[in-house]
């Protein structure tokens, strides 16, 4: 978690932001935010990766790396999840997919400040428009997107629809210099 830490301060000075001289608060779930800036982040690692966005707009982001045991989760996707899985007979696409369905679900429930307090049953993607359905209706403003960084791993953002995602490679050693 420092070098978590290390990433966002890294990535705050783009916005010119010095997160030695910010206040981090959490919300009731966990959800850290900079105290008296309009500038939301969202963190995440898994195994050899820690990813870090920042935004002036609310935003969500995960990444994970491909694990065997995960065909029990899927029991708690929406049914049009469900379906949408069933369709793929290749274990390896099998697993690209809900791996990309998994970190899009924790993207948003990190964006909302819910983290996995908020069953992931309880909202589906759209497929077809990379858009989130909640409460029985399609939130408009939001996005998802998903990329493969490695053949084994899936990152994905959710965030606001008309901002521009670019990303900025950093070696460890130069976080940590």
């Amino acid at each position: 978690s420092i070098n978590a830490l290390k990433l966002l301060q890294f990535g705050l000075q783009d916005f010119g932001i010095n997160l030695s001289t910010e206040s981090l608060i959490y919300n009731k779930f966990g959800k850290p935010s900079l105290k008296n800036k309009d500038i939301y982040f969202s963190i995440s690692h898994s195994d050899n990766y820690i990813v870090c966005v920042i935004s002036k707009n609310p935003v969500g982001i995960d990444i994970q790396k491909y694990v065997n045991h995960y065909k029990d989760i899927i029991d708690f996707f929406s049914l049009s999840e469900k379906k949408y899985l069933e369709k793929f007979q290749s274990s390896l696409l099998l697993t690209k997919e809900f791996f990309k369905i998994w970190t899009i679900k924790e993207s948003y429930v990190k964006l909302i400040g819910l983290g996995l307090h908020k069953k992931l049953n309880t909202f589906s993607l759209l497929f077809d428009e990379s858009k989130i359905i909640d409460n029985g209706r399609i939130i408009n403003n939001l996005q998802y997107k998903s990329y493969l960084i490695e053949e084994n791993y899936s990152l994905s953002v959710v965030g606001n629809i008309n901002e521009k995602i670019s990303f900025k490679f950093v070696d460890i050693v130069e976080l940590t210099s």
